[in-house]
């Protein structure tokens, strides 16, 4: 700072140095040398060759502590600080208390913005990725390309994949569609596909499967349950006598279907109605256990995955779930037998 002032001083006044504290400084105006004309504005007039040394003094500094990153000062305060160094008041502040001080300042000032400026970027960063994502869907067949692509997607999720190559896919895709002679026959494509499915679902189900099995193994030892040669276990909740439906009658009951665990995922009772259908449309499970039924009796069936919904799973039903059922019969509708001519 000072080497900037004694530059200004000296390229105004032609002076070679400050004078020393208490004393003023002694000067004498060029004379060879004339001052170029400066503009004036409304509000400050530059009357004489002080004035506009003030003025490029004023200037310089300016310039220097913007640069700085100071953009607001008490200007009074320095015109008062100029004139404390220069006449006889006292100093409130030393030139190297000062110079500390101003280097203090600058250097937070600047760290500040450094700040500022960081923070600024993230900021236009998200906004620019929110406006400009780096894919975007820029018409009709990008959109409908990627609603096929998330189809995809969630198909092979619900069978385990979690990961695949999607460049290889794009390229699959591309061969059918360019009519390219393919890497793998549709015949093998679709083999392959469902060997590593069915092992996933294989893999998936094993626990769910031994859960089950072990569950039916001791449930079986229970006096109250008996045991049907297919492996089916039932317990008589509630029973009656009169007619059994056939496999081809439709049946009329209320159920609650549970896991192993308790937690039900189907219940005719919550509904407020009960269900009708045919006797051969349902689980191997069902179409076994309500022939041992008559109207108005319960049951309560223990369901092995193999006559449930088998390894594979079935909606909300876990592929190997071992079932359990209670079952009430409430009507038979015998099948309507064809006349034949």
């Amino acid at each position: 700072m000072k080497k900037l002032i004694i530059c200004s001083v000296i390229t105004a006044l032609s002076v070679s140095a400050f004078a020393q504290p208490g004393t003023k400084p002694a000067y004498k105006p060029a004379t060879k040398t004339p001052v170029p004309a400066i503009k004036t504005v409304p509000q400050v007039q530059l009357k004489n060759i002080s004035d506009s040394i003030g003025y490029v003094f004023g200037v310089n500094i300016g310039n220097f502590y913007k640069q700085a990153g100071i953009k607001k000062i008490n200007t009074a305060i320095i015109s008062k600080a100029i004139k404390d160094f220069w006449g006889d008041s006292a100093r409130i502040m030393s030139p190297a208390d000062a110079d500390n001080f101003l280097n203090s300042a600058i250097s937070r000032i600047k760290a500040a913005e450094t700040k500022r400026k960081q923070v600024l970027q993230i900021q236009n960063k998200i906004i620019t990725d929110a406006k400009n994502p780096a894919f975007a869907l820029k018409g009709a067949n990008d959109t409908m390309s990627y609603a096929i692509g998330i189809s995809i997607a969630n198909f092979f999720k619900q069978f385990g994949i979690k990961d695949i190559n999607t460049n290889t896919a794009e390229y699959a895709i591309s061969d059918i569609l360019i009519k390219k002679k393919q890497l793998i026959s549709d015949e093998n494509a679709n083999a392959l596909m469902n060997a590593y499915i069915s092992k996933l679902q294989a893999e998936k189900s094993e626990k769910v499967i031994q859960e089950g099995e072990a569950y039916l193994a001791l449930n079986k030892t229970r006096p109250e349950v008996k045991v049907t040669e297919s492996g089916l276990q039932y317990e008589i909740l509630k029973d009656t006598t009169g007619p059994k439906p056939a496999p081809t009658d439709t049946v009329t009951v209320h159920y609650m279907g549970t896991f192993i665990n308790g937690s039900s995922f189907d219940n005719s009772y919550s509904r407020g109605a009960p269900t009708s259908f045919p006797l051969n449309g349902v689980i191997k499970g069902w179409t076994e256990g309500l022939q041992l039924m008559s109207p108005g009796s319960k049951f309560k069936f223990f369901i092995p995955y193999t006559l449930a919904y088998g390894p594979t799973d079935f909606m909300s039903i876990p592929g190997g779930s071992m079932l359990i059922f209670e079952v009430e019969l409430l009507e038979i509708k015998k099948a309507e037998v064809k006349k034949t001519e």
